[in-house]
């Protein structure tokens, strides 16, 4: 699902999971083989991944008929069963946006409804993949979890969620970013990024949660039309942050304290997102098919260009690239590896250490596919769908 944002993840050395249609997959890169998580009856919309607990949270689009949208806990420990059930109201429509905080207590969810509702659940999963326990006695099915607390977040909806590494037990920390709804449109407003703090109530108390919601603050830098991705920075408190203008911005709080363009002067290519490496630098990937590699401090400044099928080698990056341009808009790190997602729907696997693309490791259409066939002689296939 190419147009999922941050929800590629690594969940071991060689373990990967993303979304495909109705499907959430774990791959093992190394031994070519897949497992597949079925607990959705529709498009899967955003998955998140806790590492302390071995926990995913996958959320989808409403089921056709009077079914509404819910998020599935579960553990790629075992695909075949679903922890519980994260219950959505009727009118959400679909789950637009998932995030678990750190210690793996908290999930904060938006919805796609008039209000652009977000959730906040706790005591959501009695085991989970660290404990790989049972479900409680008598259980027939998923647990079924009602929200702690919800509220409307605003007027745009929320396309991401990334929490912060100093969230932890009753105080959260995290960023929200949500595109504009009316596209790229001339005069139209801009999508928006936010930065939240959430105060949970002690156990056993029926006082609500205190949230509060500040709007980002782009001051002297320039202001891009949607930001597209947010991740911690290396610096305590700090949050790196790209846009559709080819910016990278450093971010304290609600406030954008630095910038830099990151693309090449001159052209509309936007940035689709951004990581931290181990040596303490960014890698961002672009819409040009190149990955930007930089630092942040004392200002952001951009020291390698890698350009996929090119600068970026490999026999199976030069097939692909000889067909399309990736548009790079999803990442995640796992040391030197990056796993990238494209919104040209596709995922590819690259060594940033050794500039190599290791390997392409799906391919697919952005629409059913209708038509398949093997070439008679050479190891690839075509196959034909109804999108555009």
């Amino acid at each position: 699902n190419g147009a999922c944002r941050s929800s590629i993840h690594f969940v071991g050395e060689t373990e990967v999971v993303y979304p495909v249609a109705c499907l959430v997959v774990v791959m093992d890169f190394a031994a070519n083989t897949q497992r597949y998580f079925e607990g959705h009856g529709n498009d899967v919309t955003c998955v998140a991944w806790n590492a302390r607990r071995r926990i995913i949270a996958s959320g989808q689009q409403d089921e056709k008929g009077a079914s509404d949208p819910y998020v599935c806990i579960w553990t790629p420990e075992d695909c075949s069963r679903t922890i519980s059930q994260l219950l959505h109201p009727r009118g959400s429509r679909k789950i637009c946006a998932l995030g678990i905080s750190p210690d793996g207590q908290t999930i904060v969810s938006f919805a796609n409804d008039d209000a652009y509702t977000y959730f906040l659940w706790r005591d959501f999963a009695r085991w989970d993949g660290r404990s790989q326990g049972a479900p409680r006695k008598g259980a027939t099915g998923p647990e079924k979890v009602n929200p702690l607390f919800h509220d409307s977040s605003g007027r745009h909806p929320t396309t991401s969620v990334t929490m912060c590494p100093e969230s932890e037990g009753r105080n959260l920390f995290f960023y929200s970013r949500a595109d504009s709804p009316f596209g790229k449109a001339r005069g139209a407003p801009g999508g928006t990024f936010a930065f939240w703090t959430v105060t949970l109530p002690e156990k056993g108390s029926t006082n609500d949660p205190v949230v509060s919601q500040k709007r980002g603050i782009y001051g002297k830098s320039a202001v891009t039309k949607n930001p597209t991705s947010i991740v911690p920075g290396v610096e305590r408190g700090s949050a790196w942050m790209v846009g559709d203008n080819g910016h990278m911005y450093v971010v304290a709080g609600n406030t954008v304290t630095r910038s830099k363009r990151a693309t090449p002067p001159h052209t509309d290519a936007a940035l689709g997102c951004i990581a931290a490496l181990p040596d303490g630098r960014w890698v961002a990937g672009g819409a040009d098919g190149a990955l930007y590699i930089g630092r942040a401090d004392p200002v952001p400044v951009v020291e390698e260009r890698l350009v996929f099928g090119e600068s970026l080698l490999g026999a199976e990056a030069e097939l692909f690239r000889s067909t399309q341009v990736p548009r790079f808009a999803d990442i995640a790190l796992l040391g030197d590896l990056a796993l990238l997602g494209t919104s040209n729907h596709a995922l590819v696997l690259v060594d940033v250490g050794r500039r190599e693309v290791v390997s392409i490791l799906q391919v697919s259409h952005p629409d059913t596919a209708w038509g398949l066939d093997f070439h008679p002689s050479l190891a690839i296939l075509a196959s034909v769908s109804v999108a555009r």
